[in-house]
């Protein structure tokens, strides 16, 4: 059963449109994280709502920031199963890095082809780098899917680009945005276990040279 549902769902994947929501921002650990703990702790979303306007719990300038992140990361969130909404409350900082990656995958269109396309595809190589054209192939492969990307503006595709290195980084896959070795990088046990699960073994196509 778990298996047929992961099918269907992997065969939904090219009728989904790419969401430049992107652009609000990378991973977000930090942020997702204290949004956990607090569904995990049984707070309703108006309740951590108020705290991120009441609280600046989420420590931005403006409450207006603060605000764009919680609705970007209480989406990803929304759809997470609660196992992994749990993994990331409770991990350790590298096992809630890797949970919280999954839980970004899951509303991403965009980061999961860029670690199934991209990422895994050189680590497999022989030269586990990003190869110099790298962006120019990948974007090119995503217009392809998705022709309505003509129109999005270069500071848009910029910033996606951007956010899309810096998760990179933030799971400890590149050591920062310029550089171009990649490291092979093993999920964690914890981590690899909720991949097992019908909501998320869907996934395992765009991660599978971190399972491994």
């Amino acid at each position: 059963m778990g298996s047929n549902l992961a099918i269907n769902r992997y065969a939904q994947l090219g009728e989904e449109s790419y969401d430049t929501n992107l652009i609000t921002g990378a991973l977000l650990w930090a942020d997702m994280r204290k949004l956990a703990q607090l569904i995990c702790s049984g707070h309703t979303p108006a309740a951590i709502r108020s705290l991120v306007v009441e609280t600046n719990l989420l420590q931005r300038s403006r409450p207006k920031t603060s605000l764009n992140i919680y609705s970007y990361l209480s989406k990803r969130l929304s759809i997470s199963p609660p196992s992994l909404i749990r993994l990331i409350a409770d991990g350790n900082s590298i096992v809630s890095r890797q949970a919280a990656l999954l839980a970004a995958m899951l509303s991403s269109r965009f980061l999961r082809e860029f670690f199934g396309t991209v990422v895994c595809d050189r680590l497999e190589s022989f030269n586990p780098s990003l190869a110099s054209l790298f962006w120019e192939d990948y974007w090119s492969s995503c217009v392809a899917n998705d022709p309505s990307l003509h129109s999005v503006r270069q500071k848009t595709v910029n910033k996606i680009r951007s956010n899309l290195l810096k998760v990179l980084v933030e799971v400890d896959v590149l050591e920062s945005p310029k550089a171009k070795a990649l490291k092979a990088v093993r999920f964690y046990p914890q981590v690899t276990a909720l991949l097992k699960s019908s909501e998320l073994m869907w996934l395992k196509p765009y991660i599978r040279s971190f399972v491994r």
